[in-house]
């Protein structure tokens, strides 16, 4: 479970910081940007599969600005019993 956790922080870490990388065209940058979302909402997906619905304190790199919460909060609305 701590690798899910891990896996999800270095996502949000990519997310905030790939925007920044010199070097990239914009082409690149969306898609690096979009795949480090899509790995973060899969790693979500195998926990609230494993565990229920997550509370969302327990990931300290959540940013509620940048918009990383309403992921998990729309997949546990949606496919909450």
């Amino acid at each position: 479970m701590e690798q899910l956790y891990l896996a999800i922080k270095t996502c949000n870490a990519l997310i905030d910081r790939v925007p920044e990388v010199e070097g990239l065209s914009d082409e690149i940058r969306k898609q690096r940007v979009a795949e480090a979302k899509l790995t973060k909402a899969h790693h979500y997906f195998i926990l609230v599969q494993l565990f229920g619905p997550l509370d969302s304190q327990l990931i300290d790199s959540f940013s509620f600005d940048r918009g990383d919460a309403p992921i998990c909060s729309r997949y546990l609305c949606r496919y909450q019993k």
